[in-house]
């Protein structure tokens, strides 16, 4: 291998060109783009005999054109028949499809939960064996720890009927050589099967989609059609000096003691008007809540010069009766907008117009709202923002449930490195300058920052601006704090 490189080396195909080629491919993953070439899933079934399988990729509604990996199976819906989780290694990350061939009130199927006592508690490998009375044939399971690629199905035992209710034995070989039969058991239902014990226990229906149901009652209604991303690492929102409609400077993601709602429009899009006009009409309710409005109109970067002007934006806002802050961006708006958004979420599309970012009185993005937001959805969210540190990953999680562990928010020099990889260098020397002053002034959020890197990072930047003797100082400083740092000394 080593041969290898270097004869690549002498051809002029040096290591980094591999490297940069590995890079641009996961970029363009990033983006959307799929290894598959756009190949169909592929669903079998067996219809008995020789193990005759027909392709009922179509009929079934599983032949998506995803990039797939995983599979699980479950009962989500609790309607007793195998939903499924798919896993995919471009967009969607996860697909639910849930099964609705059952009919009402299907008794056609019966499932357990193993609990060994004298074996392994989840008793992987145990197999369990059902017999109805009108049929002679068996349906037999074994448990076990994986079923595929990177996924594990319920280990809760599902078994289909075929029409059949009278369940007339269970028995379980456990782990270990024990066989044990099992009473009190009926089509249905679910069951725990304790070891030794003889007899089954039966459990009540849960359906999950009752807690969203649930959830659905007590969140605003939703009426727009946009994706809402709760943050829970909060990054600082990139502080940015622009112009409003006046003429006058505006200091955009400044802290203060209210929240911010930054709104990006534009004149030409039908759905920001129509997003602007929910925002005014709700204009008393925002105030109430703490929230301000500013709208970041786009028209001023926009390729066409017809827009460009200003004229269609000013009319619009005179026609809406904006009544908030309205700034012109410029190209170091879009861009450090795009990296916030782009180091919270793994899909790395452009930044879709409208999007809005509310901020808490600290200057940090609690949300990001890409598409249009109902003024409801924005009101219930300064909650959010109010909330305790510990308490964000809870509001950031689609799903409730138990952590085994807490994990740790993103270093805000995430959304730096973002930047420079976009060759953003004005954005990102800003953003790291902003961050140092975060960490040297421990201000809130300052405990996620690695500060000798931040110093290190801002060495670089400086270097390769062509300022050695700023970048000499940034080094020093990262020396004096830790006289050990490699990257420092030989720099």
């Amino acid at each position: 291998m080593a041969s290898q490189t270097a004869d690549a080396t002498e051809k002029g195909e040096p290591l980094a060109r591999y490297q940069q080629s590995w890079a641009t491919v996961n970029s363009l993953l990033k983006q959307g783009k799929s290894w598959s070439g756009h190949e169909r899933h592929c669903a079998y079934l067996n219809t008995g005999g020789k193990g005759r399988m027909v392709d009922i990729s179509a009929v079934s509604g599983l032949h998506y054109a995803d990039d797939g990996r995983g599979m699980a199976a479950t009962d989500w819906d609790g309607d007793g028949d195998l939903d499924l989780w798919l896993t995919n290694r471009t967009a969607p990350a996860v697909r639910f499809l849930r099964n609705d061939v059952s009919r009402q009130d299907n008794e056609h199927w019966i499932a357990f939960r193993l609990v060994g006592e004298h074996c392994a508690r989840d008793a992987i490998g145990a197999r369990v064996t059902v017999r109805v009375s009108s049929d002679p044939k068996p349906r037999v399971q074994t448990l076990r720890a994986g079923d595929g690629f990177i996924s594990q199905s319920s280990k809760w035992m599902h078994f289909g009927l075929k029409g059949h209710r009278d369940v007339s034995r269970v028995s379980v070989l456990w782990p270990g050589g024990q066989t044990e039969v099992f009473e009190g058991v009926g089509a249905g239902k679910r069951f725990i099967l304790r070891q030794g014990t003889g007899a089954a226990t039966a459990v009540p229906s849960r359906n999950p989609l009752d807690w969203n149901r649930a959830r659905a009652e007590t969140e605003p209604e939703q009426e727009a059609s946009g994706i809402r991303l709760v943050s829970y690492s909060r990054p600082p929102f990139p502080l940015q000096t622009l112009t409003d409609f006046g003429g006058k400077a505006f200091l955009l993601g400044e802290p203060g003691n209210r929240l911010r709602l930054v709104n990006l429009w534009g004149s030409w899009c039908p759905a920001c008007r129509r997003e602007l006009t929910g925002l005014v009409k709700a204009e008393r309710e925002l105030t109430e809540a703490g929230i301000d409005v500013v709208g970041v109109c786009v028209d001023a970067v926009s390729e066409n010069s017809a827009l460009a002007d200003g004229g269609s934006a000013r009319s619009l806002a005179h026609r809406l009766k904006l009544p908030f802050d309205l700034v012109w961006a410029d190209d170091s708006t879009l861009n450090s907008c795009e990296a916030v958004q782009r180091t919270l979420l793994e899909d790395q599309s452009a930044l879709p117009l409208p999007t809005s970012f509310l901020l808490d009185e600290h200057g940090r993005v609690v949300v990001i709202y890409r598409g249009e937001v109902a003024v409801a959805q924005v009101l219930a969210d300064a909650a959010l923002a109010r909330l305790p540190a510990p308490r964000w990953l809870s509001a950031a999680s689609p799903l409730p449930g138990r952590r085994g562990m807490t994990p740790n928010p993103i270093d805000p020099i995430q959304v730096a490195l973002k930047m420079y990889e976009g060759e953003y260098s004005k954005e990102t020397r800003g953003y790291v300058r902003q961050l140092i002053e975060i960490v040297e002034g421990k201000r809130e959020g300052h405990e996620v920052s690695d500060r000798v890197g931040l110093h290190y990072f801002m060495g670089t930047l400086l270097e390769d601006a062509g300022n050695p003797e700023r970048a000499l100082m940034a080094y020093r400083f990262v020396l004096k704090v830790d006289p050990g740092h490699s990257n420092a000394n030989r720099n």
